[in-house]
């Protein structure tokens, strides 16, 4: 499926000819060069001599026309057959309608030239006979370069629509990562309803320094100290509700903020102890176990 779209769309993309109009005109020049010294030869031998220019230009016109008939009907294959999709059959029927027919629609409009002109019916075969693979020859080779042409255009424009789609493909990407950590935090808790005493509060997330759950109960503080707060919510629930580039699970019983951190040292078998800011009075220290010491200082390390 990949690959019928890529045809069509290098055949709507790419406008291929033929054959360049100079080379055509080249060739031709030099092919009717070739048939003219045998055209002239043989009349000369029948005894009769219509002249260099007209024979010359008389062949020069018979494989102009010859080359844009040609022209067309492989522009009419490339439209109708393309190669990619339809190789055996293109190789078969440009070979038979390319190649052999007008190698011999010329080679045939060449003697009858020269049968009329001298009559001679024997001169006319061998004439033919010299003629005939000479030009199957040229239009073979001339189709083969234009058929190798033809898939080394086809392969420069698969590989630039597939570096294309590999760039729309990362910027798309990169357009949804954006959009998608643009819209991340939203998702996150901004406030929470907190209790002191049996008064409600809401107070901001960003501004609490520490969650602490233990057997006398659920509590938090601020950042800068202040009051101790009572919240209703299960530590691990609350986790999933936060900022994780702002606060860490340290353990089952501590939720700490970046910001209250002073650093951090090793201790005893692979454990971390977390120093913090003496605006939290209640706890100093906390230990991190050695099951999450190692991301914990990824995240410490991790600028948020």
């Amino acid at each position: 499926m990949y690959l019928k779209d890529l045809t069509y769309s290098f055949r709507d993309s790419v406008k291929l000819s033929y054959c360049p109009l100079l080379f055509q005109g080249l060739l031709s020049f030099l092919l009717a060069c070739y048939t003219y010294p045998v055209l002239a030869e043989s009349l000369r031998n029948s005894g009769r001599d219509l002249g260099g220019v007209p024979l010359l230009l008389t062949s020069y016109f018979l494989i102009t026309t010859l080359w844009v008939s040609v022209q067309k009907i492989v522009l009419s294959f490339d439209r109708k057959l393309p190669w990619p999709l339809n190789f055996t059959s293109r190789l078969t029927i440009q070979t038979l309608l390319i190649v052999a027919l007008p190698s011999v629609l010329i080679t045939g409009l060449l003697s009858l030239i020269l049968f009329l002109y001298s009559g001679d019916a024997s001169l006319v075969q061998r004439f033919a006979f010299m003629l005939q693979p000479v030009i199957f020859s040229f239009l073979l080779v001339i189709n083969l370069i234009y058929t190798v042409w033809f898939f080394v255009d086809f392969c420069f424009f698969a590989c630039n629509m597939g570096d294309m789609l590999s760039r729309a493909c990362e910027s798309a990407e990169k357009k949804l990562s954006d959009l998608s950590q643009a819209n991340l935090p939203t998702n996150y808790l901004k406030s929470l309803d907190v209790r002191v005493g049996f008064r409600k509060e809401v107070i901001l997330v960003e501004s609490i320094g520490l969650f602490e759950a233990s057997a006398e109960g659920r509590s938090c503080m601020l950042k800068d100290g202040g009051f101790t707060y009572e919240f209703d919510y299960a530590l691990d629930t609350l986790a999933e509700s936060l900022d994780p580039d702002l606060f860490f699970k340290a353990s089952r019983r501590y939720l700490i903020n970046r910001h209250i951190i002073i650093g951090y040292q090793p201790a005893r078998h692979g454990r971390i102890r977390v120093q913090l800011k003496r605006s939290v009075k209640s706890v100093k220290e906390i230990i991190i176990s050695r099951d999450f010491a190692k991301e914990f200082r990824n995240w410490y390390n991790t600028d948020s």
